[in-house]
């Protein structure tokens, strides 16, 4: 065939490969500008997982592979052949363009929608790419404020449709997928299957887009829509209960029992939903009333469909206050009291930064990320890495932040990270988030936190969130790998996936499989 394979192209291909698992299936091609045999290859394991896929260039002994990618994303595979033939600013015929418009959106998807009726292709946030953006048409549209996502859901059945039921809320967005009807696969940004459909079943705002005949090969649902709508109906109530009480991620909890016995937390949380009483005990344990509901869950992560009922747990049974302020001032021994100049600490430190900015230099941070890694090596203590870019749209395309927007980035950045996390410059328009102590879980929701006060409009000051894009690649040791060189690389290759797919956030590979 002659010119760069489109979507179905692609899924036909895969669906050979289905056919003969443990067989390479190969979709060759010549493309044009310049003139060269190209070859898209898919391999399907017998054990099962995501197809690998492998793009190859040239013919006989030139024959030359450019790039692997383990994903079950047709589109996104779509996306990359794309990219890789026509280049990012190459303008693309009506062919093309179909092949663009069958990429899911995926978990993470561009959040912020502005209200457009309904057959109107749907318009995000800017996608991070160099190209002009990629309008898609929904034959289903709505607000969720006119709709509930259970009569959503139960038209899509009823219909028996056929692709991607896309629902974005601020800053949040889920994909459900859907076979003559069936639910197959759901993904938000925290979770996937059934897990994702409760999630989103909790939502009242937010609006909703079906894109037909988009697939994706993951089977992550089992279970029937009109089942999960009932599984979930005590999740909405449960979540009604904590937006009444005026809880937020920036919430502060507070202990209102001080002297409470062991016998009386079990005694008090038995009323409640019924809960793994281990892990209530542990996450009440963390509530030290000068911590946000964000910095707990960073401490013990959870999913959104498990911390819903454990919040409305402590509040129903009276156990916490909900705050907007620490009742606790957090203390901190200040270093002078051991009779070191402060001065003395900051004109070293300068010498590590970039002066412009305040922020740590690349080779530095290395350095640091070294010292980290030998940390694990000695106490097996799991950290992890956020690498991104951060671009403001102009006229003439997507540019660097200028400084200002550097540095107000920066402040946000630090309301949200630790005293022992690292922010740094990463090469030469990236930047680099090292978390000690952080597994890959708790690592993706502060990307996901980041984004939030990032695109936060009230906030002000330097930052035109409007058109702010953001790409996040996460990883870490030893959940995804075991070597400091390959870290830096899985980081940078999610973070690409982030840019081809418009998922802000997006995790390695084997934190996703």
């Amino acid at each position: 065939m002659h010119g760069v394979p489109v979507y179905e192209d692609v899924f036909h291909c895969l669906q050979e490969a289905q056919k003969n698992l443990g067989r390479a299936v190969e979709l060759p091609w010549i493309a044009e500008n310049p003139s060269r045999d190209c070859a898209l290859a898919v391999n399907c394991d017998k054990d099962g997982g995501d197809p690998q896929w492998t793009f190859i260039i040239g013919d006989g002994a030139f024959r030359e592979v450019r790039w692997n990618y383990q994903s079950g994303d047709i589109g996104l595979i779509t996306n990359l052949l794309t990219r890789e033939c026509l280049g990012d600013d190459t303008d693309m015929n009506a062919q093309q363009l179909e092949a663009f418009g069958g990429m899911k959106a995926t978990a993470s998807n561009i959040p912020a929608v502005s209200a457009q009726p309904a057959g109107e292709p749907r318009r995000t946030r800017p996608a991070f790419t160099e190209s002009q953006e990629i309008e898609r048409h929904a034959t289903l549209e709505g607000d969720l404020l006119n709709m509930t996502v259970a009569n959503v859901l139960q038209s899509i059945v009823i219909s028996k449709m056929t692709g991607m039921l896309n629902v974005i809320q601020i800053d949040e967005s889920i994909d459900i997928f859907f076979e003559n009807g069936q639910p197959l696969h759901a993904a938000s940004s925290e979770c996937k299957g059934e897990a994702a459909i409760m999630e989103v079943l909790t939502w009242d705002k937010g609006k909703f887009s079906f894109f037909p005949n988009d697939r994706s090969s993951e089977r992550t649902v089992t279970k029937r829509i009109d089942a999960l709508i009932a599984e979930a109906a005590p999740l909405v109530d449960q979540f009604r209960v904590i937006n009444q009480s005026g809880v937020t991620m920036a919430s502060y909890f507070v202990r209102k029992h001080p002297k409470l016995t062991e016998a009386d937390f079990e005694q008090r949380m038995a009323a409640g939903a019924r809960l793994d009483m281990n892990e209530q005990k542990e996450f009440y344990q963390l509530i030290d009333n000068q911590s946000t509901l964000f910095e707990l869950l960073r401490k013990m992560p959870f999913n959104k469909v498990e911390w819903i009922p454990l919040i409305y747990n402590l509040i129903v049974s009276d156990l916490i206050a909900v705050t907007e302020k620490p009742t606790q001032v957090r203390t901190q021994q200040p270093i002078e009291a051991m009779g070191v100049d402060r001065s003395a600490i900051d004109a070293g430190m300068k010498n590590m930064m970039r002066q412009e900015t305040g922020l740590i230099n690349y080779p530095v941070i290395l350095y640091f990320l070294e010292q980290e890694f030998f940390r694990w090596e000695h106490t097996g203590a799991p950290f992890c890495l956020l690498i991104f870019e951060m671009r403001v749209r102009t006229p003439a395309g997507l540019e660097p932040l200028p400084l200002p927007m550097i540095k107000e980035a920066a402040r946000r950045i630090g309301t949200i990270k630790r005293n022992i996390d690292v922010l740094a410059h990463f090469e030469t328009f990236g930047f680099l988030l090292m978390l000690p102590y952080t597994n890959v879980q708790a690592a993706t929701m502060v990307a996901k936190r980041i984004t939030e006060v990032l695109w936060d409009e009230k906030i002000g000051g330097e930052i035109d969130s409007r058109n702010l894009a953001i790409a996040f690649g996460v990883t870490g040791i030893p959940e995804d790998c075991t070597d400091l060189g390959m870290m830096l690389s899985t980081a940078k290759e999610a973070m690409m996936s982030s840019k081809a797919t418009g998922a802000p956030v997006v995790a390695s590979k084997a934190t996703q499989s």
